[in-house]
């Protein structure tokens, strides 16, 4: 191939690779700019549907609460006016002082009044700690109960600066319409009831989860409560939104600046009897969606230099790839030619993990101990020999001495010579034992014809020399 070929094709592909990445550069421009726009709108509309769920559940909420309140004053009044009904069938003679304190110690009540029409104490029973004068705002409740007998009892709630100190009064007018009883109590367990059911209680509560910005109850007279100081706020006559959120009959939401924070709004028109027809308003802060918008720009500065990074990495990738793959076949070439060496070894090697277990072995140990296979086998139960047992071994390989012993295997006498030593792995701690056998039969038997033949031209010289001295 002509050089004026090779250079035409590495200015083709130099202009290719170009191509390429240009191409790839537009491509990732698009789909990150399509993502963006989908996960931004995605997350307007699931912050959206979670404010929908938060304000349903506000409104489901604040209902159960008043009706909870209503209900808990229900149960007050009952159990009044059934003492006030017993008190009206009592004869005038029972209506003593020691009879009404032994019917308030009774019922748990604090004292037990029975009072004219103008307030004034006909007869007491005082229980508990109680005043035996009532306070002056019950008695200008009494007269105004007589005065204007719209409902024939009325319940009263005295809290005191002292916390803990609170104490209803019951009052309720005679059937003979000349008496009115009046009944106090301990009310310390209803204001704490009261408190925790109550709808504002409620409300503040709710106001303090992550994101909320604030939750106000509107009605046309203006705010009924909210959960923070709102400021000016525009009525909802002045607000053609909420004007038309009133008239529906669904939640509304948009984006709306609250104390120079955006925030987005939801709406509810809400109508229960104890509270004039408006809208729950709940503010969600948007910092985490403007977050998401502002970061949009950020990653289009940032995506030329991902998408080099990213066709950096896979180059790298690629290289270190075929790294690895030259790496592999270099161990396995290693590996084949080590255990070809470990199981062409004349001298047999064995491994024994801290269980007793053997790990490795090569077929030298194999044939010289007699067994067929030995590899993960108990090393007390393959070898039954005492000098050859795991806690005698132990021994040795901490003497660092050799130990030799004769073994009958196979009907044949064998002299083996045993090198031990620890498999110390991290913190210094034994993890096993390496043993190393030597079958050193034919060295002790030329050892021991030597040493004969030694000994027989000793005796030669010996028995020269004597007679040379004959």
């Amino acid at each position: 191939m002509s050089d004026k070929t090779i250079n035409h094709r590495s200015w083709f592909d130099r202009r290719l690779l170009v191509t390429v990445i240009i191409v790839l550069a537009l491509l990732l421009f698009v789909f990150t700019w399509l993502s963006i726009q989908v996960s931004r709108r995605d997350s307007f509309n699931l912050l959206v549907l979670q404010g929908t769920t938060f304000a349903e559940a506000l409104a489901q909420a604040s209902g159960n609460a008043i009706a909870s309140e209503t209900f808990n004053d229900y149960l007050v009044h009952r159990r009044f006016h059934e003492i006030s009904l017993f008190l009206s069938n009592m004869s005038e003679n029972d209506k003593k002082e020691n009879q009404l304190s032994l019917m308030a110690l009774r019922h748990n009540l604090n004292a037990i009044y029975i009072c004219d029409t103008s307030g004034q104490i006909l007869s007491q029973g005082i229980a508990f700690n109680q005043k035996s004068v009532l306070p002056e705002f019950v008695i200008n409740e009494i007269k105004s109960l007589v005065a204007n007998p719209e409902s024939f009892y009325l319940l009263l709630l005295q809290q005191n600066e002292l916390p803990g100190e609170s104490i209803h009064y019951y009052l309720e007018i005679s059937n003979t319409l000349d008496e009115v009883f009046v009944i106090s109590a301990d009310a310390q367990y209803y204001t704490e009831s009261l408190k925790n059911t109550q709808i504002g209680y409620l409300v503040q509560n709710m106001a303090r989860e992550a994101g909320v910005e604030y939750i106000i109850y509107q009605a046309q007279d203006g705010i009924i409560f909210s959960s923070r100081k709102t400021g000016e706020l525009l009525s909802i006559e002045s607000d053609p939104f909420l004007t038309e959120a009133l008239e529906s009959d669904t939640i509304f939401h948009r984006k709306y600046l609250f104390q120079d924070n955006e925030v987005l709004e939801l709406v509810r028109p809400f109508a229960i009897d104890e509270y004039p027809f408006g809208l729950f308003r709940v503010g969600l802060s948007l910092n985490s969606y403007n977050n998401v918008s502002q970061s949009f720009d950020r990653q289009m500065v940032l995506l030329t230099v991902v998408l080099f990074g990213l066709m950096l990495v896979g180059l790298l990738y690629y290289n270190s790839r075929q790294k690895r793959k030259l790496i592999f076949r270099q161990y396995s070439e290693i590996k084949s030619t080590t255990s070809t060496i470990f199981d062409q070894m004349t001298t047999g090697v064995v491994s024994v993990d801290a269980n007793g277990i053997v790990t490795l072995v090569n077929r030298a140990f194999e044939n010289i101990i007699g067994i067929k296979s030995a590899l993960n086998g108990q090393w007390d139960v393959i070898l039954s020999t005492p000098e050859l047992k795991l806690d005698n071994l132990k021994k040795y390989s901490k003497k660092n001495e050799e130990l030799e012993i004769v073994l009958n295997i196979a009907g044949r006498q064998k002299t083996l010579l045993v090198a031990v030593s620890d498999v110390i792995y991290d913190q210094h701690y034994p993890a096993g034992l390496v043993v190393v056998v030597y079958d050193v039969t034919e060295l002790k038997k030329y050892e021991n014809e030597s040493i004969r033949k030694e000994r027989l031209s000793e005796m030669g010289n010996l028995a020269a020399g004597v007679a040379h001295e004959i």
